[in-house]
């Protein structure tokens, strides 16, 4: 029996990327911009606006796929509060697999320390995505 041998030496195919979505409904969260980041290694990243110069680093997130390429994000929005509103964090990685993160917003600004606990379950695969090698 033959067994291959893992390779380690295996690199990200990763590239720069960016995405954003942005709340504009009219109350004390109004024009909040989230915005989703890759770096050439395929880490992914999430900047609220209200926390200036903070990317949270998406590894934070139990699921958290490696070598991102590509990345979405994209919000629900109500009148009634932000409580119940989500955000909806979409990753690529560099074999076609795209995964899925779905956090509930508030008026507290996300960061390092509250994102995990906003966005619950973290990243689960979203199947049969049509680019995947």
């Amino acid at each position: 029996m033959h067994t291959k041998a893992l390779d380690h030496s295996r690199k990200c195919r990763g590239q720069l990327d960016i995405a954003v979505t942005v709340r504009d409904f009219d109350d004390q969260v109004q024009g909040t911009r989230w915005r989703t980041a890759t770096d050439r290694s395929g880490h992914a990243f999430l900047n609220d606006s209200r926390n200036p110069g903070v990317w949270v680093n998406l590894n934070v997130l139990p699921g958290a796929p490696r070598c991102v390429v590509d990345t979405a994000v994209a919000n629900t929005e109500s009148s009634r509060t932000p409580a119940s509103e989500k955000l909806y964090v979409t990753l690529l990685t560099d074999d076609g697999k795209a995964y899925e993160a779905v956090c509930s917003t508030s008026t507290t600004p996300f960061d390092a320390s509250n994102l995990a606990a906003a966005c619950g379950a973290g990243f689960t695969r979203i199947p049969g995505t049509p680019v995947g090698r």
